[in-house]
C-alpha cells in the first residue's frame, strides 16, 4: 500500500499555520504522493491574468525532494467550499461562458506546469459529479469530458477522476468516471457527523466492504482512496476543534486504515494533515505518532 496526503494551503491559513512552514514539515513526514490544489479564484483574479506562484513555491520544493504530486485543475477543488470559481465570471458551472473560461484557466495551468517532473497525475475536477457546495452544484459530465481531453491533449500523464465514497451503489458513477479516467479515486469517511431524520449520529459509507470492493473491481482501473478520513467531522468548528471529537482519533486513524485496506485499492490518501500539524502545534502529535507506526515495518510494529 503507498500512502499520501492532500495538503491544502488554504486550510493551513485558516487554522492559523505558516503554509510554506506546514508544507516542509508535510515533506519530511515520508508520503509516497502529496495533493496540491490550484484553486482558480487564487490564480484568476483577473480574466486573463494568471498567478501560480502559490503552487509554483510548493512544486519546486517538491522537485527538490523528489515527491510524487497529483495536482488538483479545475473550477472544483478540495475544502469548502468546494467551488472556487472567480468573482468575474458567473457562479453557475452551467453557464457557457462560465465553462469556455475555465477551460481557457486548464489549457494555461497544464502548459504553465507540465515542465514540473515531480508530478505524477493530474486530478480534473474534484468529486465532480457528486453534489457539493453551498449550491449543491455539480460539473456537468460534458464539460468535465471536455476537460479531460484538453489536459490528454498537452499532456500524456494519468488523469485522475474521483467520486463520493460513502454512496457507491445510490450514485452509480464510478462507471461514468472510469470511462475517461486512468486513475478512480473515492473520498471515504468511516465517521461523519450527520442530521438525520433519526437524530444525531454518526455515520460511514452506505456499502460494506464486500459491496464496495465489487463496486470498485467493476471500474477495472485502478484504484486510490483519495480522501481517507484522518481529521474529525463534526457538527460545527467548536467540534472540530475540541479537544476530544467523537469523529476521530489516532485510534480510530487506525481501524479507518485498517477498513480501508480491505478495498481492492492501490493508494490512500489521508484527509487532514493540516490538522495533524495544528494539533502539534498545539503540544499534542498523536497523530503524526500514528503515521510514524504505519510507516514501520510489520515486525516492528507487532
Amino acid at each position: 500500500m503507498q500512502y499520501g496526503i492532500t495538503f491544502s494551503h488554504r486550510q493551513a491559513q485558516y487554522l492559523g499555520l505558516d503554509p510554506k512552514q506546514a508544507f516542509q514539515e508535510c515533506l519530511n513526514l515520508g508520503f509516497s504522493y502529496i495533493r496540491l490544489c490550484v484553486y482558480w479564484n487564487e490564480v484568476e483574479q483577473q480574466q486573463g491574468t494568471y498567478d501560480f506562484t502559490v503552487i509554483e513555491e510548493l512544486l519546486h520544493q517538491c522537485e527538490k525532494y523528489g515527491q510524487n504530486v497529483v495536482l488538483v485543475l479545475g473550477m472544483k477543488a478540495p475544502r469548502w467550499p468546494e467551488f472556487y470559481i472567480p468573482s468575474w465570471a458567473a457562479q453557475d458551472p452551467h453557464s457557457p461562458a462560465t465553462q469556455t473560461a475555465v477551460l481557457t484557466f486548464l489549457q494555461h495551468a497544464v502548459s504553465h506546469f507540465a515542465t514540473f517532473s515531480c508530478i505524477s497525475h493530474w486530478q480534473v475536477e474534484n468529486e465532480p459529479l457528486d453534489p457539493s457546495g453551498e449550491h449543491e452544484w455539480t460539473v456537468p459530465t460534458s464539460l468535465l469530458d471536455r476537460e479531460v481531453d484538453l489536459v490528454r491533449q498537452h499532456d500524456s500523464r494519468p488523469v485522475l477522476l474521483t467520486a463520493w465514497g460513502n454512496t457507491l451503489s445510490k450514485r452509480q458513477l464510478l462507471p461514468v468516471l472510469a470511462e475517461n479516467a486512468d486513475v478512480v479515486g473515492i473520498d471515504v469517511y468511516y465517521q461523519q457527523y450527520a442530521d438525520t431524520w433519526r437524530g444525531e449520529r454518526y455515520i460511514g459509507p452506505d456499502d460494506s466492504t464486500t459491496r464496495m470492493t465489487a463496486l470498485l473491481d467493476e471500474a477495472e482501473k485502478e484504484v486510490w482512496i483519495t480522501e481517507l478520513q484522518a481529521e474529525p467531522w463534526e457538527k460545527d468548528e467548536a467540534g472540530y476543534l475540541a479537544s476530544t471529537p467523537k469523529s476521530c482519533s489516532p485510534d480510530l486513524l487506525r481501524q479507518f486504515v485498517q477498513r480501508a485496506s480491505q478495498l481492492p485499492v492501490s493508494t490512500i490518501l489521508f484527509w487532514g494533515v493540516e490538522y495533524w500539524l495544528w494539533k502539534a502545534q498545539q503540544g499534542d502529535s498523536c497523530y503524526l505518532e500514528a503515521w510514524a507506526e504505519f510507516q514501520r515495518p510489520p515486525s516492528e510494529s507487532a
